[in-house]
């Protein structure tokens, strides 16, 4: 309860060899060992913990030389026993270095139940379970050394001690999140008359204070009233104190300033739901911001309270004095930052809002058509059945019924009338529209460019419409190729290609199209995984992949590279320590490294490697035959 203002619920422990902690999927699942020394409180009970996304989580370390370090995340949830208890984590804070945000998206693996991405068992190699990926950039719950040994098998941390340096101590720790700071206070109130050097009452019950919720930091001991005798004497501390008053002052209204849900309402009034990407993005930077004045005030108050109780000499206080105001000026500068974040997430919304009426203006020009070309219908068919009366009339003309033929030949042309007019007016708004969408016209000119000569359509699978943006068939095409051959694209549609990332981005930058790729094995059997969001960023972006809510029979085998960007075997994006690319022979979203690899080399069977095309939660590491990736427009 005292770590960071306490409130901690300690998930994972070692500080000896007493627990063993090479165990099994059951006794991970329910948990394990002695809660004040060494243990894991259980799978299932941190799903419980989590699963409302609310927790945010904090990881101490000690070397056994003494040196400590931490490492703060300010989101880390794990999915049930069927989601093999996966790992989401991010927003990396601290001292320690981010060594856990790589096994982001992975699902646990024990010594009796491996989940990695490997073909081995990263918890048998490791001695451990974890989340482990291929293998690991931490490992906890690896075998317990008594020294500083240096071994891949131990508790360790790599990002802080630069290898596998074994560590004495680890402890993992969840709480709820501090969302926001909109209960935040100051209050400052101290009646200084230094003119006529004379002091009449100080209470500290007015000096600043801070109340968050859910914690209050409390007040202290109350000042006696000072006289002019003891004037001389305290001077330098009322000359102090009074400015330590205004620098609170200043920072109560850098806090009210940052009220993100204020500033967000302000901005965003009437946006779209695009504009609430935005303001995702803008409500971070604030919450930031108000941790850092919240942090600077504790530190005001605490050297306030140092000044009436007399803990440090003059000198001492006016040096921390110095420090203060010098942060503060960075503070200012850092706001001057934002009010120019905030100028162009405005202009951004702005982009965003134009984008949507010129999608509703394309929908409403659709709806023009359809009414125009139903009621023109409509018109030649009474056309052709008023011929008809006519041709009867000019028959029956002189007879008995050419009376009521008569009237029913107005009627048809009166009737006709009516129709030709409702056309005229269906015309004249499709001219407007079409001066409306001008832009939008002559900005889809620009989704391919000159280099694409013809693509591949599928006009059967599941209802047709997709356009093919890979496609593999056999090995005569090479597809470990260079940065700019996947940016412009290669080969022929009608056998293997890649239709270019300039292409896929130019297709997909509106955010709405969907994504499925078919698989074939050599045994002829199939499956196929589709995605409702596909897209990609610009080259500036590397191509930097999106994609969610997997549907199919494949396996999603894709989520794990999302937000991750596109690599060659000339440029390595990928946040593995290698190039991924001349690892796997391919070029792909890749991370460290990868669970699908379409772009790999070519093989002639069922070969076993993941330098091949291969899909892991379908057949793990096996060679495809073909493979076909397709967008459409999501209906």
């Amino acid at each position: 309860m005292t770590t960071d203002g306490g409130g901690w619920t300690v998930i994972q422990k070692r500080e000896d060899d007493d627990v063993d902690f090479y165990r099994t999927w059951n006794e991970y699942k329910h948990g394990f060992g002695n809660a004040s020394k060494n243990y894991w409180i259980g799978n299932d009970a941190i799903h419980a913990l989590t699963k409302d996304q609310d927790q945010e989580l904090r990881v101490d370390l000690k070397r056994f030389n003494g040196d400590t370090a931490y490492a703060e995340y300010s989101t880390f949830y794990i999915g049930n026993e069927a989601d093999k208890y996966r790992l989401t984590v991010s927003g990396y804070n601290g001292t320690a270095g981010d060594s856990l945000v790589p096994h982001n998206g992975m699902r646990f693996s024990t010594k009796d139940q491996d989940n990695d991405i490997v073909s081995y068992s990263c918890a048998n190699s490791h001695h451990g379970a974890w989340w482990y990926f291929a293998c690991t950039h931490s490992n906890l719950n690896g075998k317990y050394a008594q020294s500083a040994v240096t071994s891949y098998k131990c508790p360790y941390w790599y990002r802080w001690t630069n290898g596998y340096k074994a560590l004495q101590r680890t402890v993992m720790m969840i709480r709820r999140k501090r969302t926001s700071w909109k209960t935040t206070v100051l209050k400052a109130d101290a009646y200084i008359n230094l003119a006529r050097y004379q002091i009449l009452s100080v209470d500290v019950r007015q000096l600043p204070y801070i109340q968050v919720s859910p914690r209050i930091i409390p007040r202290r001991r109350n000042i006696s009233v000072l006289t002019c005798n003891r004037m001389k004497s305290n001077v330098t501390k009322m000359h102090i104190l009074q400015s330590l008053v205004f620098l609170v002052l200043f920072l109560n209204v850098g806090l009210v300033s940052a009220d993100s849900n204020n500033l967000e309402k302000s901005i965003l009034d009437g946006s779209t739901t695009s504009g609430g990407k935005v303001s995702n993005v803008l409500r971070d930077i604030l919450n930031q911001e108000s941790l850092v004045r919240f942090s600077m005030v504790q530190r005001i108050q605490n050297l306030v309270m140092d000044v009436i109780d007399s803990k440090n000499n003059s000198q001492m206080t006016k040096q921390k004095l110095k420090i203060l105001t010098t942060e503060l000026k960075d503070l200012e500068t850092r706001d001057n930052g934002i009010e120019t974040e905030v100028t162009i997430l405005k202009q951004v919304l702005q982009v965003l809002n134009e984008t949507e009426q010129m999608k509703q203006m394309k929908n409403r020009e659709l709806d023009v058509r359809n009414k125009t070309r139903e009621l023109s219908t409509y018109n030649d068919l009474y056309r052709e059945q008023l011929n008809v009366v006519k041709n009867a009339l000019r028959e029956l003309k002189g007879s008995m019924y050419e009376g009521r033929f008569q009237k029913m030949e107005n009627t048809f042309k009166n009737y006709s009338k009516s129709i030709n007019e409702t056309l005229d007016g269906l015309f004249e708004d499709h001219k407007v529209l079409n001066l409306q969408v001008l832009n939008v016209s002559s900005s889809l000119s620009d989704v391919i460019n000159s280099d694409i000569t013809s693509v591949f359509c599928d006009m059967t699978t599941d209802g047709g419409g997709w356009t093919a943006i890979q496609k593999r068939k056999d090995g005569s095409t090479e597809f470990y190729r260079t940065w700019e051959e996947y940016k412009q694209g290669f080969g022929d549609p009608k056998n293997n290609y890649w239709i270019g990332n300039d292409a896929i981005h130019a297709l997909t930058k509106d955010q709405d199209q969907e994504l499925r790729v078919d698989l074939q094995r050599f045994n002829g059997d199939t499956a196929y995984a589709e995605y409702s969001t596909f897209y990609i960023g610009n080259e500036p972006d590397k191509y930097q992949l999106t994609l969610s809510r997997y549907t199919g029979t494949a396996g999603d085998s894709l989520i794990y590279h999302n937000g991750s960007k596109f690599s060659t075997k000339d440029q390595d994006n990928d946040r593995d320590g290698g190039n991924c690319a001349t690892s796997w022979l391919g070029a792909w979203w890749y991370k460290s490294c990868h669970y699908s690899n379409l772009n790999g080399q070519y093989a002639q069977s069922a070969l076993i490697g993941d330098k091949y095309p291969i899909w892991y939660r379908w057949k793990k590491h096996e060679a495809l035959k073909q493979t076909v990736m397709m967008i459409r427009y999501r209906i």
